[in-house]
């Protein structure tokens, strides 16, 4: 439990780097990482800049290890998240 709570920290500094916030997931309905209405075929926005890809591909690496030592509930999430470690967007 303590490795997953320092994720929820580290991943709510760096989001707080760029005036961005953790959100929480109580009280509604959680319908994955990505708006429903997503559609990566069709995205043109750029690509970021190589901080902020290594900064993403850092964060799948900890919630993957999450997922090894019991978390399967994010198991999913993290797979659909990880089609885009290449190029992020």
């Amino acid at each position: 439990a303590q490795y997953v709570n320092n994720i929820v920290t580290i991943v709510s500094a760096e989001l707080e780097k760029d005036g961005r916030r953790l959100k929480s997931s109580r009280n509604r309905k959680n319908s994955g990482p990505l708006p429903t209405n997503y559609k990566p075929e069709l995205d043109v926005s750029p690509e970021v800049e190589p901080r902020l890809i290594q900064r993403f591909q850092t964060m799948l690496g900890m919630f993957r290890w999450a997922i090894e030592l019991g978390r399967i509930d994010i198991e999913i999430e993290t797979s659909l998240l990880s089609q885009y470690q290449a190029s992020p967007r």
